[in-house]
C-alpha cells in the first residue's frame, strides 16, 4: 500500500507541474488516474488496489480488484458509453 501512496502524491504533483495532455503523456509519466491504472494493470505481480465488503454488514469478506480489473472495468465501461452514443474526445489508443 504504501507504493500506491507514494505513486498517488507523485500523480498530484505531476498534474499540477506538467502542461502535457492525458494523450501526451509519455510511457512513465503519470498525469491522470487512468494512467495510474494503466501502468498497474501491467505488473507482473497483481495485486489489489481497491477492496469493498461483498455484503452490507461484511467486515472480512472483501471484493478486492487488481489494476488489471480496474482497467477492464474502465474499458468496458468507455465501449458502453460510445455504444450509447457519447463521443471520444481527443486521442484515444
Amino acid at each position: 500500500m504504501a507504493s500506491l501512496s507514494t505513486t498517488t502524491s507523485y500523480v498530484s504533483s505531476a498534474s499540477s507541474t506538467n502542461g502535457n495532455t492525458p494523450s501526451s503523456a509519455k510511457s512513465d509519466q503519470i498525469l491522470i488516474l487512468d494512467d495510474l491504472i494503466r501502468q498497474r494493470a501491467t505488473d507482473s505481480d497483481q495485486i489489489p488496489l481497491l477492496a469493498f465488503p461483498k455484503t452490507e454488514r461484511g467486515i472480512t469478506d472483501y471484493e478486492e480488484f487488481t489494476g488489471q480489473h480496474l482497467d477492464r472495468f474502465i474499458d468496458q465501461a468507455a465501449k458502453y458509453y460510445v455504444r450509447c452514443g457519447l463521443e471520444p474526445v481527443g486521442d484515444v489508443q
